[in-house]
């Protein structure tokens, strides 16, 4: 019985399908809205995710630390998330194509589910310490089943081609109730600071460090958004060609993108090597030239053999550059951060990056990417065509600057 398991196994269930409703709706989204005539509004979308970022997370974690509990904050964020799913989910299936209506929804669906991705980290990591296991070496193997759900989640849209119709999002809302049945496997108890009138302070945040951290995931939060966004509209943008519409990762896009949720799977298993070998300033400076490194090779790719394996490469050093950033800052905060504080600290790195990086970021990636394509409807579909090349050495550009900064910004030489 998994109620009897050990608490590694529960975990593993919850991160299991904590990214199995992510997986089911966030690299898939892109290439529907786009094929419903919606190509050049695709970045409003991820916006109003990053609007939700900025706001949600660092109150569901104010929340979670003074007045219930993360694993209560967690189901009813939840509860939310499957309601905002299903509804956004019937709506695509009805034939719907408002830009509005799909944007409330879109809010609805946000607003549950983006808090529990912070929440997620602390929960884990209050569990395991409760246990008095190292998080270092027991959390990356559970995160991996994270994204082994987040696979196979787009293994299933691209099987049924579920983002052709919007049934992903139906997938999702069921992988959320599933969810909110699991989250009872594990206990309840209220947080360290739950006391209500212990004053609410993040003052650990401005030791330099984590100042630097906070400022970069600003910056990140950009290339992460554009990744999320684009990828899969600039795959599918192959098929209003021709000379590749026949190809076989043309016709199985998702699939394709799914190798970068494979290759995270097998980075994971290596933080505990980067934590202990390389500083936090190093492991950053390897995720940050990693997505150069992503955008570089998307620039001269194309579908077919053997530009294709440019493709299949930058997705694996996807997963190598997502990484780095997300699961070793999380790991980096819960050993910095007074535990009474630690779910707002997680919900704060979320508000910097998927937050206010996010939104301001993906509106400027919406900007550029509008600036070199356009929408072309060819069979009846609509995909976004035009110079996808320029777009990603623009932004290899960016990120190199990026990389400059933080070299120079980040001096002190912290914990191993």
């Amino acid at each position: 019985m998994v109620f009897m398991a050990s608490i590694k196994t529960k975990l593993s269930v919850i991160s299991f399908l904590e990214y199995a409703i992510w997986g089911s709706y966030l690299t898939s989204m892109g290439i529907f809205f786009a094929n419903r005539g919606l190509g050049s509004k695709v970045g409003l979308f991820f916006a109003i995710q990053g609007f939700v970022a900025f706001i949600v997370p660092i109150l569901a974690g104010y929340l979670a630390d003074k007045w219930l509990s993360p694993l209560k904050m967690f189901r009813y964020s939840h509860a939310i998330s499957f309601a905002g799913l299903l509804l956004i989910g019937l709506y695509a299936l009805y034939g719907g194509n408002s830009f509005t209506v799909y944007a409330l929804l879109f809010f609805v669906l946000s607003a549950g589910y983006i808090p529990t991705l912070s929440l997620y980290f602390s929960l884990s990591f209050q569990e395991l310490t409760s246990q008095g296991l190292d998080t270092v070496k027991s959390f990356p193997p559970i995160r991996a089943w994270g994204t082994v759900g987040f696979v196979v989640s787009m293994w299933i849209v691209n099987l049924v081609k579920s983002h052709l119709t919007g049934l992903f999002f139906i997938q999702g809302a069921f992988f959320s109730a599933l969810m909110l049945f699991s989250s009872f496997m594990l206990h309840d108890s209220k947080s360290a600071g739950t006391d209500s009138h212990t004053a609410f302070s993040l003052a650990p945040l401005k030791e330099h460090s984590l100042s630097v951290l906070l400022l970069f995931s600003f910056f990140v939060g950009l290339s992460l958004q554009l990744s999320n966004a684009y990828n899969g509209p600039f795959l599918d943008s192959f098929a209003a060609d021709a000379a590749f519409k026949d190809a076989f990762f043309v016709r199985n896009s998702v699939l394709l993108l799914s190798v970068s949720q494979i290759s995270e799977t097998l980075v994971i298993f290596l933080i505990p090597f980067f934590m202990n070998r390389y500083s936090i300033k190093g492991v950053y400076a390897i995720g940050i030239v990693s997505w150069i490194v992503h955008f570089i090779l998307l620039a001269f790719a194309t579908p077919r053999m053997p530009s294709v394996l440019l493709i299949i490469l930058s997705m694996l050093i996807y997963g190598l550059s997502f990484n780095l950033y997300s699961v070793a800052t999380s790991l980096y905060i819960d050993k910095h951060v007074p535990e009474n504080i630690r779910s707002s600290a997680q919900g704060f790195v979320l508000m910097f990056c998927n937050g206010l990086g996010g939104t301001i970021g993906i509106v400027a990636c919406q900007f550029v990417v509008n600036g070199f394509t356009e929408s072309s409807v060819v069979g009846g579909v609509s995909y976004l065509v035009g110079n996808w090349s320029a777009i990603w050495l623009f932004f290899a550009a960016y990120m190199t600057i990026v990389l400059l900064l933080f070299l120079f910004l980040y001096r002190k030489k912290q914990e191993r």
